[in-house]
């Protein structure tokens, strides 16, 4: 009897400190005894798709050749040889890549998820992932609050992503301390780090190798203010933020040429072929370059170096524009030596007369 007196004070004990307990705190500060609602959305990415082309579609811009050469823009060098170059730019339906390079076509998609209370001014951090399986991207969301994606899209090309035992580094490291991202194919919550890098355009493409503007194609889209109170899916419009280069370049009847560009340098020999070849970079400002009508200048550098040890430097500033191959066409030449010439008067002649008398 005692026993069974003793079981049920126990039963009544714990049902009235079950009674007492407070109810859920939100972040207004009102209480709720309610769990709060969530919902599984899932992202569709909607990548800008543009059809390649073998050749350029339009032409134009061909500059002054002179002994003292003009550059487009009015920039004039003053120097005893002849540099030749032509500065087209061609708008084409995308990019063209040089034949024969061996290019991995693997894609990685990178996300970083912000929420905040509706109404709220500012997000916080959320969650994040990496996956290469874009049919595998989906997370929880809590209805009352709305949501910010942020979306990497990156397809390696002549450069690629470095990655060692599935850990891949900028652009996709995490957190204060840089941590190197494995592709899990699901979204880690973290309301402290996320893939702060992805907006920029540092990628290492070895491991102790970071490039500004990578030899890849990166595209990248934002939605804001999605409430998944009422829809179930994220449509997310990603663009590119890549231009393109195509250098050809005609080698010097001497010595050898120089051409510094975007941190990469070139090197002619007067003994090689022709030089052509076109790339595909990605800018470094990537949301803004994502965007309609961006541009940034750039210089190049040309030194050419003579055999006597005698070098010339040019410098010519271009625009690359997104979505925009731009073709430029070097060739240096020697002037025509100055010439002494004498003209001497031909023909008879002519006689007149001077009357002396004395």
């Amino acid at each position: 009897m005692k026993q069974i007196t003793f079981l049920l004070l126990t039963i009544f004990a714990v049902f009235s400190i079950t009674s007492c307990e407070k109810a859920i705190i939100e972040e207004d500060g009102q209480s709720s005894k309610s769990t709060k609602k969530t919902r599984i959305v899932s992202l569709r990415i909607d990548e800008e798709v543009i059809s390649t082309s073998e050749m350029p579609i339009a032409t134009g811009g061909n500059i002054t050749r002179a002994e003292g050469i003009t550059l487009s823009g009015g920039n004039t060098i003053r120097t005893g040889a002849i540099a030749h170059i032509r500065g087209n730019v061609s708008q084409i339906e995308g990019i063209t890549r040089s034949e024969g390079i061996t290019r991995s076509e693997s894609k990685i998609y990178a996300i970083n998820v912000y929420q905040k209370k509706r109404g709220a001014k500012s997000y916080s951090k959320f969650a994040y992932g990496l996956f290469n399986d874009p049919s595998a991207i989906s997370l929880t969301l809590t209805e009352g609050y709305v949501y910010k994606f942020e979306c990497l899209v990156a397809t390696n090309g002549e450069d690629c992503i470095y990655q060692s035992n599935g850990e891949y580094l900028a652009p996709f490291l995490h957190g204060r301390s840089n941590t190197p991202t494995r592709i899990e194919n699901k979204f880690i919550k973290s309301s402290k780090e996320n893939m702060q890098g992805i907006v920029r355009g540092d990628t290492n493409i070895e491991a102790n190798k970071t490039t500004m503007y990578p030899r890849l194609t990166k595209s990248f889209g934002v939605v804001e203010d999605f409430d998944p109170t009422a829809e179930a899916v994220v449509t997310m419009q990603t663009k590119r933020a890549v231009f393109g280069l195509q250098f050809h370049i005609v080698p010097p009847e001497e010595g050898h040429l120089e051409l510094t560009y975007l941190y990469n340098t070139l090197i002619i020999k007067s003994t090689e072929p022709i030089y052509e070849h076109t790339s595909t970079f990605s800018f470094n400002n990537i949301p803004k370059a994502a965007m309609e009508g961006y541009s940034g200048d750039v210089v190049l550098e040309l030194k050419w170096k003579l055999a006597d040890g005698t070098i010339k430097t040019y410098n010519k500033t271009i625009t690359l524009k997104r979505n925009v191959c731009t073709k430029i066409n070097i060739e240096v030449k020697k002037p025509t030596p100055n010439k002494f010439q004498i003209n001497e008067e031909t023909g008879e002649l002519t006689q007149e007369v001077v009357d002396w008398v004395i």
